[in-house]
Order: structure tokens, then sequence, then C-alpha cells
């Protein structure tokens, strides 16, 4: 049919065994890939380069920053740890939405 594969069964195999290769490391390491700062982007260069205000601060702190905001456009990053990042991720959701 016009799907049918023009590999043959070796390739076919070395392609799914690749495949199942990359899921297994992509399962052990997830939070290797997708914790914390995964886009490996310097906030406070980025915020400098465009003239924009940056702040690190930490999870317990976040609701007095921002309480009186600078004058301006700024961010606020708030690092977390990977042992606590769920805790702390809802603790951040909280804070902004009785921030904002």
């Amino acid at each position: 049919g016009q799907h049918e594969s023009h590999l043959d069964a070796t390739a076919r195999r070395r392609i799914f065994g690749s495949l199942a290769a990359q899921i297994e490391h992509l399962r052990l390491h997830v939070e290797h890939h997708l914790g914390g700062n995964h886009v490996w982007t310097d906030l406070a260069a980025l915020c400098r380069a465009h003239g924009v205000g940056h702040e690190i601060v930490a999870v317990d702190v976040l609701a007095s920053a921002l309480a009186t905001p600078p004058a301006g456009l700024w961010v606020v990053e708030v690092p977390l740890d990977r042992t606590t990042r769920r805790a702390d991720a809802t603790a951040v959701a909280a804070v902004v939405r009785a921030a904002f």
C-alpha cells in the first residue's frame, strides 16, 4: 500500500531498538531533562540585555518580593530544588495567584 515500508526487517529492528533506547533513557532521566531550568537560559543576562529588572528570590520570600514591585517591567526568578519541586511549584502558584 501507500504507507508500505521500504525498509528491510534489519533496518526496522535497528530503528525500533534506537527508539526504545531513547525512551528508556528519558524514563530514567526525565527530571534532568524536564526539571529545573531545562532551557538553560540565563534569565539575568537576558533581562540585562533588554533593560528589564531581574531579581532571584527563594520560594519563602516570593510574596514579599511581589508585594512592592519596582516601577517598570521586571522578572522575578524563583529557583526550585528538585527534591521539593512539586511542593515549591504549588507554593509559587498560590503566591502568584494571590498577588495578581
